[in-house]
Order: C-alpha cells, then structure tokens, then sequence
C-alpha cells in the first residue's frame, strides 16, 4: 500500500507574495521543484503577516494561530515550516513555533534574517529568553551560513546537532547565451531587490552619478518592490532619468529577460542573509559586485568569481563598476566564474532535495517516538528523501501541490 503524501504547513510572513521578497520566491522556486519529482509534499503556505497595516498584521497573524491550532488539533499538518527572519517575525513565529510542539507536530525552523543577530542582541531579556526556549523546540533550525550557525550556538543555546547550513538555491535557466556586445554600446546595469537603505539604492544612485560613471557609457535597471514612486522621483532628482529606470517589481519570466541582456549586476547591501538575486545573477552568468556582508563572502570572493566593495562606500562602489564598464573581457570572466559556483552550490534542486531529507528526519524521529506514522515518516532519512542525482532530481521525492482545508483569506498562491 502506497504511503499518504507527506502534508507540509509553511508560515512566511506576506505568504507567496512577492511583498515578501526573497523568501517568498525561494519558497516558489522550491515548490516549482517539487512539482517535477514523483512524490513530495503537499505544501500549504499560510500568511502570517500581510501587506498592510498593524492592525492587518494583528489579524494576519492570529488567524495563522487559528489555522495552526484548528489544522494541527485534527491531523492535518505532518511537518511545520517556520519561515522567520528578524526582529517582531522571529516572536510571532516562535510562538508558532511553540504552539507547533505543544500539538506534536514536528517544526523546522527556517532562519531568513538579514540582521538577526543584531535584532537578538536588541531584545530586551525576557524576548531572549522566550525566543531561546522556541528555537529548542525546533526538531530542525536552517541556516544560510556559518556565521547565524556560529551565533545561534553561542549567543541561542541551540544544540549544534539541530542546526543544518542549507544555502537558497534558485532554478538556472535551460541556456544562457550572453550578448556579444552591449545593446546601443551601453553596458546594461541590473539591480533587483527591495528598494530602499538597506539593500544600498541610496550608495548606487551616488555611484551613479560620480563623475567617472557620467563620462561612460551605461544604461541601468533598479527593479524591486517597496516605495518605488519615490525612488523614481529620487531618479529625477539626481538628474538619472535618461539613464535609470525603475520599473517596480518583476516576476520571474521578467526577471530572466532582464538579467539575459545584463552585462553588470549590482547589489550594494548594507545587510544580507544570502540574497536570491546574486543566485540569480550568477545563474544567468551575469558579473557581479556586491558587498561582502552576511553569507555572500562565504561563497563569493573578491577578484575571483565577483567584485566586493564595502557596504557605504559609493565612491568605491562607482569606481569597481567603471572598472567592469571598461573591460568586457573581465565581465565575461567573472560571469562564468560565477555561474560555475551556481552549478556547484546553488541550483535550487541542491536545496530542495536537503530539505526533504530534514522532513523526512523529523517524521521519521516523530513517528518512532509516537509509535505511528504520519504518513512517509519511515526508514533512513537520506535514502527515503534520495540523494541528488547528476541532473539534480530524485527519484522518490514527493509533489508539491496546494490542498484545500484553509480559508483564503490565510493563503497565497
């Protein structure tokens, strides 16, 4: 008899849509690569959230609670994702997280922030202590890097057994054929992410209008979400219009378009975990300059397969861009150094297939604890979830595919 597909309960805050960023489209691409494989999860992803205001986010969140007690109380979550990041998330989503264990219900905790360890370190005493009991009820922490895995033994008390460096990974596209030449003979600049201080749009319209970039020859995109009609009108003010265009947000198909005309992606951060866009510049053989903060240096490193400048330093920003408008032989290299360490590390099916295998842990330890199975919970947790084949796909892997059973007003996508 054929085992029941594994049913996963994912909670981010702004669900699938893409106000949530970065994570909202990992969650997407993982889904994606899950639908490609035999068997998988049935994954359920439920806004804890939402787009507006706080008392939005009041009601967002306590109906995340209802749907977790009312879908948990009557069997219907076997593993329980918890998408966190920094600050009022990494609470609501350690009540979630608690909430989840009172129910018996394994949890993974995904750790998304890009300032964590700062937004810990400013909690007053008693948040820390709430949010370093949480973190031990988690079955599974995932990480981004060495550095959240450091602090998280150091400063959370998390057992360094529970903790897993899994790194996002994005889907490549089939073929990448980069221009020969720049479109117009303008070198085409991207930057994709959310539009504002901390991912450094400030520093990059200061680059941009250095005397040693107003005297070549370049076009730019600043795609994101955020307050894009104010970005815009920053464009103006800087005198930029002719050069910079800020489109707002683009899905997926668009963002492949723009960055298969892209000679140069930019992505000036103050603060990062591990950024999708750089996976995606990299998978489209793009050049990349960036700043070496959170995980990026960790599998990014300066002259080698990307440009690091530091963060708040527009001047040394505007001067590692001219230096690449200038040499398209250089662009060329780095590009597919890079696009070599997406290959190796950051395909979306490396990611997707050591997260099944933490499902496939945590079911297994729950069902061997309660004496019942929740559905796929059984034998080694490698070799059930399948180890990644040379084309990156498993052979036993489940569907991910969207149930019924939430209202919704609790959903997206």
């Amino acid at each position: 008899m054929k085992p029941d597909l594994m049913r996963v309960t994912m909670f981010a805050g702004g669900g699938l849509a893409h106000t949530s960023g970065g994570v909202g489209t990992f969650i997407r691409y993982l889904e994606d690569e899950w639908a490609t494989l035999p068997r998988g999860p049935k994954v359920r992803v439920i806004d804890s959230y939402g787009t507006g205001s706080k008392v939005g986010m009041a009601c967002h969140f306590s109906w995340a609670v209802v749907c977790l007690l009312v879908m948990g109380a009557t069997g219907r979550i076997d593993i329980l994702h918890v998408h966190m990041t920094f600050g009022g998330s990494a609470l609501r989503k350690g009540i979630l997280t608690i909430l989840g264990n009172v129910l018996r219900i394994p949890v993974i905790v995904h750790m998304h922030g890009s300032n964590f360890q700062e937004s810990f370190a400013g909690l007053p005493g008693f948040a820390q202590r709430a949010l370093r009991f949480a973190l031990s009820k988690a079955r599974h922490i995932i990480v981004l890097g060495n550095s959240s895995r450091d602090f998280l033994v150091a400063e959370a008390g998390v057992s360094p057994e529970k903790i897993a460096i899994i790194f996002n990974g994005v889907p490549g596209p089939e073929e990448v054929v980069r221009p020969s030449s720049p479109p117009g003979g303008r070198v085409q600049i991207v930057f994709l992410g959310r539009l504002g201080e901390r991912k450094g749009v400030p520093d990059l319209l200061a680059a941009f209008r250095s005397p040693q970039l107003l005297s070549r020859a370049w076009k730019a995109t600043i795609a994101g979400d955020g307050p894009v009609a104010e970005w815009r009108a920053a464009v103006v003010q800087a005198g930029l219009q002719d050069r910079v265009v800020v489109p707002g947000w683009l899905n997926r198909d668009a963002t492949s378009d723009l960055l298969r005309t892209a000679d140069i992606f930019v992505l000036p951060s103050h603060f990062e975990a591990m950024p999708v866009a750089i996976l995606e510049a990299l998978a489209h053989r793009v050049a990349v300059v960036t700043t070496p903060v959170g995980a990026i240096p960790e599998f990014l490193s300066d002259g080698q397969n990307a440009v690091l400048v530091p963060p708040g330093a527009p001047d040394q920003l505007a001067s590692a861009l001219a230096r690449l408008i200038d040499d398209p032989g250089e662009r060329s290299r780095l590009g597919a150094a890079g696009h070599q360490v997406f290959r190796d590390r950051f395909d979306i099916s490396v990611a997707a297939n050591q997260i099944l295998a933490l499902y496939q842990d945590a079911a297994h330890v729950d069902s061997t604890r309660n004496g019942v199975g929740r559905g796929v919970g059984r034998g080694s947790p490698v070799a059930s979830a399948g180890g990644a084949s040379a084309s990156g796909k498993t052979a036993n892997a489940p569907r991910a595919t969207h149930t019924p059973g939430v209202p919704n007003a609790a959903m997206n996508g």
